[in-house]
């Protein structure tokens, strides 16, 4: 017997940040259930070298080298995108400055660095948006929007993360109303504590942390760090038929941690 069809098979999709952490989870899922996925790293080398270490046989992955931080990068992956598969019907806009790069103190906070974190987090993600929808309309697709818990309850110095995260969820409700009409339904997962480095080391204690004050810590009930795997699942479920009454909505995926 031949083999059955995959939930994806002859879609396209483009994964920015598609090379590592939540976003390498994706490109495994899409890619191994069928599409033929497209990543986008921050220059050309590393995502070449990430796209081959992800590809497996019977996938079908490419890379991409643009700094999205500016609009010409965001018009350009989109093109190479279409330039590589003549079309697109899934954008995963994963990209984000994240972690450390993203924290500090607000009363010293720097504008270069808050132009930074709202130049990839926020305007990609809407530029990206825009720039796939045009090529979607009539025919269709899906765009998926990561966020954060943190569009939800505070992080410590973390404001600037949070509120663009937090703007992604908002973003997700008006891109869902207005491309309603040209077909393409538009969804966010908002991931909560996710072992990116795959070791289950927790993160390096908060500075806040130093005098043992933990009353702002939460924890996941299911007592144990997310997987990039578990976000990856929940943006294939978004992307997928199952899910083609879903638009405009935010899937929080952290464990239970929101929900005390």
């Amino acid at each position: 017997m031949g083999r059955s069809p995959a939930r994806f098979d002859g879609r396209v999709a483009l994964v920015t940040g598609g090379g590592t952490g939540i976003g390498a989870g994706v490109t495994k899922v899409l890619s191994a259930e069928g599409a033929r996925v497209v990543i986008v790293q921050p220059d050309q080398d590393s995502a070449d070298e990430l796209a081959g270490r992800l590809r497996v046989d019977g996938t079908d992955v490419s890379g991409i080298g643009a700094d999205l931080a500016s609009a010409a990068a965001c018009r350009a992956a989109v093109a190479s995108c279409i330039g590589l598969h003549g079309r697109i019907d899934i954008l995963v806009n994963n990209a984000a400055v994240t972690g450390e790069p993203a924290t500090g103190d607000l009363l010293e906070f720097p504008d270069a660095q808050l132009d930074a974190i709202i130049d990839v987090n926020l305007k990609a993600a809407f530029r990206c948006s825009r720039d796939a929808a045009r090529l979607m309309a009539g025919s269709g697709g899906v765009i998926v929007n990561i966020a954060s818990v943190g569009a939800f309850a505070a992080q410590y110095r973390s404001t600037a993360y949070v509120a663009s995260k937090a703007a992604i969820v908002g973003m997700t409700r008006g891109m869902a109303f207005e491309l309603a009409p040209h077909g393409i339904r538009v969804a966010a997962v908002a991931p909560g504590d996710i072992d990116v480095a795959g070791d289950g080391s927790k993160p390096p204690r908060n500075p806040y942390d130093a005098g043992g004050r933990e009353w702002w810590e939460r924890r996941s009930p299911l007592g144990r760090r997310g997987a990039p795997s578990d976000i990856a699942r929940a943006v294939a479920f978004l992307c997928s038929d199952d899910a083609g009454y879903i638009t405009g909505e935010t899937l929080v995926v952290d464990g239970g941690w929101l929900s005390y």
